[in-house]
């Protein structure tokens, strides 16, 4: 039976071979680090923006940068309802960005209704482009792993959370099986959010429907 190839490589031409394997490794360690300082940015610009952001608060970020909108319309009917009743209430506000990235890949983006209600948006495109972004396959393999990710930021002192209110945190949330969860109470008395998570191709073309007389 013939030797691999990688094998007959490693014996003919061991300095070679060696120096190879480092490339591949260091190649590999780079993708990570890179997807690592991807989510460090994302949270730490959620932290400049929302500086009351809690642990709850970086965990719902987390969780919709990886999974998006699917969780959201299993029911469509309450998920359109809930979204009109919400449309009549928040108030027209352009102190808020448009849309917000939440994402390392920058797919995913939180679009802030508030704003888009004031250019004059209209909620049935809101609508429309959930519907469309909820097609979109997600990996809950993705969510661990930047979930995972987030911990370790934590513990290596990267960002400004208790550790050991993490680890509480993640026992309980681990126990339900990770979950969505709530917004935390700061954080909703602090900037009373209103938004829904769309793709970044979603959010940029409500954007672009918007009136010209109204652009961001």
């Amino acid at each position: 039976m013939a030797k691999p190839l990688l094998n007959i490589f490693l014996q003919v031409e061991p300095r070679r071979a060696a120096g190879f394997l480092f490339f591949v490794m260091l190649i590999g360690c780079s993708a990570n680090d890179h997807h690592r300082s991807g989510l460090h940015q994302v949270l730490s610009r959620h932290l400049d923006q929302y500086p009351a952001m809690r642990i709850e608060d970086a965990y719902k970020l987390i969780y919709q940068g990886a999974l998006g909108i699917e969780h959201l319309l299993t029911d469509t009917t309450a998920a359109i309802n809930y979204l009109h009743d919400e449309w009549n209430k928040i108030p027209a506000n352009e102190d808020e960005p448009l849309y917000e990235m939440i994402s390392p890949d920058s797919q995913w983006v939180r679009l802030n209704l508030k704003p888009y209600k004031a250019a004059g948006g209209h909620v049935e495109a809101v609508w429309r482009a959930m519907l469309r972004s909820s097609r979109t396959a997600t990996d809950q393999k993705e969510f661990l792993q930047r979930w995972q990710e987030f911990i370790s930021l934590v513990n290596e002192k990267k960002l400004p959370f208790d550790s050991q209110e993490l680890r509480d945190f993640d026992n309980r949330i681990a126990l339900a099986h990770y979950p969505l969860t709530h917004h935390s109470q700061e954080y909703t008395r602090a900037y009373e959010p209103a938004y829904r998570v769309l793709l970044f191709v979603e959010a940029r073309r409500l954007q672009q429907l918007i009136p010209a007389k109204n652009p961001f």
